[in-house]
């Protein structure tokens, strides 16, 4: 919590044109700590499962590219675990 000055002075410093470059090879640490030393903002990088969204402090040495990958083959064994469901369901129904 900031006090009514320093707040102020954060949002200032906020104001200032700033840029951060990063790439699928930076890991999720890197690319969180940049954030916070660039901007001054704490970031939290979340990868979804599913329909669930999972915070990455487990794999944060891991790079965004795999974050992404990761997230795309569970996505894809979930749809293929669900399309076998409803197979199995329609063949029970006959």
């Amino acid at each position: 919590m900031y006090a009514g000055s320093d707040l102020f002075k954060v949002l200032a410093k906020m104001n200032e044109k700033k840029t951060f470059f990063w790439n699928d090879d930076m890991s999720i640490d890197a690319f969180e700590q940049g954030f916070r030393t660039k901007f001054g903002l704490n970031v939290q990088v979340f990868r979804k499962s599913g329909n669930v969204w999972l915070v990455t402090s487990a794999t944060d040495n891991w790079t965004l590219m795999q974050q992404n990958e990761e997230g795309q083959s569970l996505e894809m064994h979930l749809k293929a675990q669900s399309e076998n469901k409803e197979e199995f369901d329609r063949t029970e129904q006959e």
